[in-house]
């Protein structure tokens, strides 16, 4: 421990230089009514505005969102005269990776771990084709997670052993010839993440006795490491990940859970240059990129209206929604009105939609199908809508509720639907052409 965490000076001072160097080498790459003064060109604003969907991931098992740095690092500190104090971290929604999948310009990775096959496998499926995907051999066996990827490579890990002491295998994977290279082996608080503008997987270690966390980097290009940040936190594997920042930033994430500590999440940022400092809830833009759904022009509508909605979709004219409470108990009933207050119609009553998403005028939705397993998380699934609101295709499903969630988002300029079941990628759909790769789709 205080070989890592102390050297000397000269050896200092040399690994300094040569993470300068690694820094720098990458650095040039609802009741029928009808409403009055309805502004049509502003619902047109707010309906472009609602097609805005985040990439990734995100719940975060999480896996597997990202945030970002946007201004200096100076402290920002608002007075009360100054208002409020400027948002300087922001999420990536550019982002090319997450924990649970990756993707370049022809193809997309993602790994199954088990989720009903029991298999532990990683599949590359070629965006002109998603239904054809290929399984990716790898050399051993383990908990699969997507690290990073950069021009030529993709790199994963494997996971086994216990919380206590998981041991990870890092691989790097070429976009060509799919052949997996060890590139690291070890020990480590969670698996690491890939910082591309430095070409460096960032790893978290953890000493037990101490209750410290310190990050390190590992330079790919001069195959050297640097203790870069350590912290004095009691911090749990399973609520602890890295996030994708906008601006070549990473941020790291810890949380004490379990009465231990406040539960309240710390962040640290790592910066394109891998200098860390610690930011605060304040410091970061949680919208994710949503527009503000209950209060937009759709939204004062229906209330107009007199609906009282879970859920809503824009798709040219129609507005579809679901009302609170149904027979199911889960999310109301399944209608459709025009944005003029008029044609208010009940498309189904023995469906419960949870959500919504419209990806090229598709309307698409997740849907309370049956009741199984844990009572507390019942089974949803993904579907595909026709315009009177026919269930049209079943894309998969998954176990949504108070011990698991499943949910569907849009994956960033694409039109591609990502099914997601705690975190990890289990379908995926495109709304051009209608091809399907799915890990349980009926």
């Amino acid at each position: 421990m205080s070989i890592i965490k102390r050297a000397s000076q000269p050896l200092l001072i040399i690994s300094l230089l040569l993470l300068a160097g690694c820094a720098a080498a990458i650095d040039s790459q609802q009741k029928e009514s009808t409403a009055e003064n309805v502004d049509y060109e502003y619902l047109d604003l707010i309906e472009q505005e609602l097609s805005i969907e985040m990439a990734n991931d995100e719940y975060l098992d999480t896996d597997e969102q990202g945030i970002g740095f946007e201004g200096e690092h100076d402290e920002d500190v608002a007075t009360e005269d100054e208002g409020p104090r400027e948002i300087r971290v922001a999420r990536d929604l550019q982002t090319n990776f997450t924990s649970a999948w990756a993707k370049t310009d022809t193809h997309f990775f993602l790994p199954s771990n088990g989720f009903w096959h029991g298999d532990l496998a990683l599949y590359r499926l070629p965006f002109e084709n998603i239904s054809q995907g290929e399984r990716v051999g790898l050399p051993s066996d383990g908990l699969i997670e997507i690290v990073g990827i950069s021009e030529h490579y993709l790199f994963i890990s494997q996971r086994s052993g216990d919380w206590t002491s998981w041991h990870f295998d890092v691989y790097r994977i070429s976009l060509y010839t799919l052949e997996a290279i060890l590139i690291d082996s070890g020990v480590y608080f969670i698996a690491p993440t890939f910082h591309p503008s430095s070409n460096s997987l960032l790893f978290a270690h953890r000493d037990l006795d101490r209750g410290l966390i310190w990050l390190e980097s590992l330079c790919l290009d001069v195959d050297v490491r640097n203790v870069i940040y350590e912290t004095y936190n009691f911090f749990f594997p399973d609520t602890s990940g890295w996030w994708q920042a906008q601006n070549n930033a990473v941020v790291f994430f810890g949380c004490t859970v379990g009465g231990i500590g406040d539960g309240v999440p710390d962040y640290f940022l790592i910066d394109s240059e891998l200098r860390v400092q610690q930011i605060w809830s304040d410091d970061i833009n949680w919208s994710y990129g949503w527009p503000d759904r209950w209060h937009s022009p759709i939204w004062e509508l229906l209330l107009e209206l007199g609906i009282s909605t879970w859920a809503y979709a824009v798709i040219d004219d129609w507005i579809y929604y679901t009302l609170w409470g149904s027979h199911t108990g889960v999310h109301g009933n399944f209608h459709r009105i025009n944005v003029d207050g008029t044609q208010n119609a009940l498309l189904q009553d023995d469906i419960s939609v949870s959500s919504f998403l419209v990806v090229n005028d598709t309307l698409i939705a997740t849907v309370y199908a049956r009741q199984e397993g844990d009572m507390d998380s019942p089974w949803h699934e993904a579907v595909v809508f026709s315009e009177d609101g026919n269930i049209v295709k079943v894309l998969g499903g998954g176990w949504d509720g108070h011990n698991s969630f499943f949910t569907i988002e849009r994956l960033a300029n694409t039109d591609i639907v990502i099914l997601i079941q705690n975190g990890s990628v289990v379908g995926l759909y495109r709304t051009n052409t209608g091809a399907l790769f799915s890990l349980n789709a009926p």
